[in-house]
């Protein structure tokens, strides 16, 4: 059936903000769950009352009237490693007496809540943190957790922990062998070295705010990079 709203506005009275709301409510459901064929069909509701959305090509930032999506995608190729590194601590690089988060470039986005709203992330990528030349092997493991600041400080996303673990090389190379080769124990050991890590999350009531995403490491190896990395975010108001 075709949208009927609940609140109807009569001639020189005053508006009522409660009302105003139960329309704005009612039009949401019903563009978002409660249209049906006979609705089109009949000419009650035409395509062209429906907005389509506004394409940012250069951020890959697409707007719907419901909602927001961001999204990034980098391919397996050396020119697009994202790397990191230990050798940025001033003590204690392999240890966990320092910590430093640095973040992982193209591994989030900033965006604007206008409203209350719902923040759905996907997040993957492949890690890879190559056997240390300067500080001692040990299958080191770097921890890598998804954070946000929304003017308040970056905090951790609570689930979204992950390692990283060093590729201890009985070589002493770094990051220019290829999975079972020159590493310890069997092929299939070692390509579990290299984890794909990702998340899906939900965040819910998160205020309007401008809000950063990223993904951080706090790094024990000389040498990681992260490859093939995928990030989408929706915005959802409710």
């Amino acid at each position: 059936m075709p949208y009927v709203k609940p609140y109807n506005y009569v001639g020189s009275a005053v508006l009522s903000a409660s009302g105003q709301a139960l329309n704005d409510n009612a039009i949401k459901n019903y563009v978002n769950s409660e249209i049906v064929v006979a609705d089109i069909a009949t000419s009650a509701f035409g395509f062209d009352s429906i907005a389509r959305g506004e394409l940012d090509p250069i951020s890959n930032h697409h707007q719907f009237t419901t909602g927001e999506i961001y999204g990034i995608s980098t391919p397996n190729e050396n020119i697009d490693r994202s790397y990191f590194t230990a050798n940025i601590k001033p003590v204690d690089m392999t240890g966990s007496g320092t910590t430093i988060w640095t973040p992982i470039f193209q591994t989030g986005t900033t965006m604007e809540l206008e409203a209350t709203g719902t923040i759905f992330i996907n997040f993957g990528a492949n890690f890879v943190s190559s056997s240390n030349t300067v500080q001692a092997h040990g299958e080191w493991d770097s921890k890598i957790v998804l954070r946000y600041d929304n003017g308040t400080g970056w905090q951790d996303v609570p689930g979204t922990l992950a390692y990283t673990f060093e590729e201890d090389n009985t070589a002493g190379s770094s990051g220019v062998v290829e999975p079972g080769t020159l590493l310890q124990g069997t092929p299939d050991s070692a390509l579990a070295f290299r984890r794909w890590v990702g998340w899906s999350w939900v965040l819910t009531q998160m205020p309007a705010a401008d809000y950063s995403f990223a993904v951080f490491v706090n790094a024990k190896v000389d040498e990681g990079f992260a490859s093939a990395r995928s990030w989408t975010t929706e915005i959802f108001y409710t």
